[in-house]
């Protein structure tokens, strides 16, 4: 080899060796490591304009045609006295009940969208303009000044009609959701943003500000979200139709409180008192369904909770074969994190498709979370979600546990991190602008009288008075407050999600040992890589060198 060659063989295994040192950082950093040295927020960053839009509004909140909004605009061609309650307060159940099947109870009307991706003027010509039928939705919610809508899209014969609306997919239900009791119109729109990259299935939900327009002026009516509802579809949970000559089938279930107009499930946790509320099937629909159907749900989840609540450790066990628990130990630690003590009892969705596992998600309904619970205020310092039905039972699992426990510490790495959802919520707020502000000049009122959140003794007997805040700054701190002492909490006591005191007997020969924080090693897969890589570089150059 002469001395040309030689020079040109080592500059090519310089190179090579300098390429796999980059693949491997490359495979450390977005493979191995997704969240390292970054912080790639998920919020709005339309880039936008808003120095011509209004601030404050009118005392009628009448607006013109010239009324702007960096934000998606919804218009509902309607008189808001159009829509009718047909609830009453039901003692028994302590939720209002509907009088009336709320499928019957529709407004017929025009919606019309304008969403333009910049600058929205109501001047301009509406990008969408569909029929829908509506109503009010929610449970305490439908007795608020600020109502909650359900909207279905048709087409011009009254049939269901399949939109893309704001970019979130095409589908024909849709929900118009304006929480009243959430000064910072940001809790369920930060939960369901972070879920979407923890959980295979999340909500997808959109801003906007909403008018109706009705004796041909339009009246504001607030920020709203614009949010999927959990039923099946390409663009919603992944579930096979469902076709009646079968009795095996996909199927989503919600637990809530009773609802008469629903197909409830007789189901062994039902009949033996062992769980909160009600099973209910969401899809197929009750218009749909076939008796054989809803036994065969009735059968599937019954032996899930014949296993789950036996005090025998080998039946016991067997519940995992039933679940997904990954999806299971997901929710948890979301709804934990954020506080959400309402789900797993009410608002809970799971599916499951026919020969396979049951399923948890999406995640539903954050307003009452972050110390938004109007019974009393959130112990940052403790878990709570331990005691939601089916949870309270896999909490014994020392499996479950460490999964949960590991999962955790993954997730604080990354979308769980202080500095990820803090810069969510700062980036939401800025995008946010004067929506805000007009959100404040139309519901501010409601949101400063208000006293939805009761003064109460947190688990020490500290007494918590003025928890009813008067800005939507101080109802903002307040948000970031809570996670981040709940977060700082749990990075201690992570530990406390496995109750080891409480073990189904006989499974104490399989308990693992509480995991040590400080001393838990994690394998880096890419760091290894980069290592190997280096090493094959320098055992190339020595070679290099022997050929001289």
């Amino acid at each position: 080899m002469n001395t040309d060659q030689k020079i040109l063989y080592k500059r090519l295994i310089f190179v090579i060796g300098i390429f796999l040192i980059a693949i491997g950082i490359v495979i450390d950093i977005g493979v191995f490591d997704p969240y390292q040295n970054s912080v790639e927020v998920i919020s709005p960053s339309l880039s936008y304009d808003d120095s011509k839009e209004i601030e404050t509004l009118n005392e009628d909140y009448i607006v013109d045609t010239s009324f702007s909004s960096h934000l998606p605009i919804v218009v509902i061609a309607s008189n808001e006295g159009d829509f009718f309650d047909n609830t009453k307060w039901d003692k028994e159940s302590e939720t209002y009940q509907s009088i009336l099947n709320p499928n019957e109870t529709f407004t017929s009307c025009e919606m019309s969208i304008y969403d333009t991706g910049k600058e929205n003027v109501l001047s301009n010509k509406p990008t969408i303009t569909t029929n829908v039928n509506i109503r009010y939705r929610g449970n305490s919610s439908l007795h608020y000044a600020k109502k909650q809508y359900l909207i279905k899209l048709l087409d011009e014969n009254g049939n269901n009609l399949d939109l893309n609306i704001m970019g979130m997919g095409k589908d024909n239900t849709w929900v118009l959701n304006g929480s009243l009791i959430d000064k910072s119109m940001i809790r369920n729109y930060l939960a369901y943003n972070i879920s979407s990259q923890i959980m295979e299935v999340s909500t997808d939900a959109k801003f906007c500000e909403m008018f109706f327009f009705h004796d041909n002026q339009y009246k504001y009516m607030g920020v709203y979200l614009m949010t999927e509802t959990a039923k099946r579809g390409n663009s919603r949970l992944p579930l096979r139709k469902y076709n009646p000559k079968y009795t095996q089938t996909d199927y989503i279930l919600r637990r809530d409180r009773y609802d008469k107009w629903s197909v409830s499930l007789n189901n062994y946790a039902t009949q033996n008192n062992l769980s909160y509320g009600t099973l209910a099937v969401k899809y197929p629909s009750d218009e749909e369904i076939t008796e054989d159907t809803v036994k065969y749900i009735e059968e599937e989840i019954s032996q899930f909770e014949k296993a789950l609540y036996s005090n025998d450790p080998e039946v016991f066990v067997t519940y995992r074969d039933y679940i997904d628990m990954d999806s299971f130990v997901d929710y948890f630690i979301i709804n934990e994190f954020f506080g959400n003590y309402d789900a797993g009892n009410n608002s809970t969705y799971m599916y499951k498709k026919a020969g396979g596992k049951l399923t948890m998600g999406p995640v539903w309904d954050f307003d009452g979370a972050m110390d938004n619970y109007y019974g009393g205020p959130f112990d940052y310092d403790s878990i709570a979600f331990q005691e939601s039905p089916w949870f309270d039972r896999m909490l014994l699992d020392p499996e479950f546990c460490q999964k949960l426990i590991y999962r955790y510490q993954e997730l604080r790495e990354g979308v769980l991190s202080d500095e990820y959802i803090t810069t969510f919520i700062d980036t939401t707020v800025a995008y946010l602008g004067k929506a805000q502000q007009r959100e404040w000049a139309r519901w501010g009122k409601h949101y400063i009288d208000s006293d939805y959140l009761q003064d109460g003794a947190d688990r020490h007997g500290i007494m918590h008075t003025k928890r009813n805040l008067n800005s939507f700054e101080e109802e903002i701190d307040k948000i970031k407050t809570v996670i981040t002492k709940h977060g700082e909490w749990l990075d201690q006591n992570t530990g406390t999600f496995y109750m080891k005191t409480n073990t189904v007997p006989g499974l104490e020969s399989s308990v693992i040992a509480e995991v040590d924080n400080n001393n838990r090693f994690d394998f880096n897969y890419g760091a290894l890589f980069a290592v190997i890589f280096v090493s094959v570089f320098f055992i190339s150059i020595i070679m290099a060198q022997k050929m001289n």
